[in-house]
């Protein structure tokens, strides 16, 4: 599986590598920024492919999957962290190009360490967002959980921090609504959560009329079903 999915793999971490190396010299038109708020976007969606973090036992016992959901989400957790780890690195060597290898690497390590170093700051790099962050299913979803593990109390403010840590693009979407709508009223107690974690749409495979059409679409649930 790994052979069939190299080409989808590279196809994300080579231009990221390219697009942070640029950004460190200032001479790219995606930046860390715009980087980090898609990360913001598609971490927890990642998350929630696995399932929900206390299931997967009975996977586990009839042969279907080798971890438990958690443990599956822990090992993708670790995984993304390697890759951040490796791109950062490329954004320190790039910022201090002249230096050598070497040093760009103990460098690295300092600023990884919370330590600024020579105008580059820890938060200078990319970061993975709390597991809990922008949650819509599974032990954590409507949580009001910072980006940084923050506890929020007001549903306003945690809707303009969620936003703020989002691509600008995607803040407009319509699915980006319909969960503001629904943590409003979870947070409020106008909805039982198990029915909010309902309401979100699902990723499936939508058919039509010519072959083309077949892709994989978001669709929302109706009552009667």
């Amino acid at each position: 599986m790994l052979r069939e999915e190299a080409f989808h793999l590279a196809a994300g971490v080579i231009p990221l590598r390219r697009w942070v190396e640029a950004a460190a010299r200032g001479d790219g038109y995606i930046t860390i920024s715009d980087i980090q708020k898609a990360i913001g976007k598609w971490f927890g969606r990642g998350l929630e492919m696995f399932g929900d973090e206390r299931g997967g036992q009975t996977n586990v016992k009839y042969g279907l999957k080798d971890m438990a959901n958690r443990e599956a989400q822990d090992t993708y957790i670790d995984e993304l962290q390697r890759m951040l780890d490796d791109l950062n690195e490329r954004y320190v060597r790039a910022r201090f190009a002249g230096v050598g290898r070497d040093e760009a690497e103990k460098r690295f390590t300092r600023i990884k360490a919370g330590e600024t170093v020579d105008g580059v700051r820890p938060e200078d790099l990319l970061r993975l967002p709390d597991r809990r962050f922008f949650r819509r299913r599974g032990e954590f979803a409507y949580q009001m959980v910072g980006a940084h593990g923050e506890a929020f109390t007001d549903v306003e403010k945690y809707i303009a921090h969620v936003l703020a840590n989002l691509p600008e693009a995607y803040r407009a979407s319509i699915d980006v609504k319909h969960w503001a709508d629904l943590q409003r009223k979870v947070t409020r107690g106008e909805m039982p959560l198990k029915e909010a974690i309902n309401s979100m749409p699902r990723l499936a495979r939508m058919g039509g009329g010519c072959p083309c059409a077949k892709s994989v679409r978001w669709v929302q649930e109706s009552a009667a079903s």
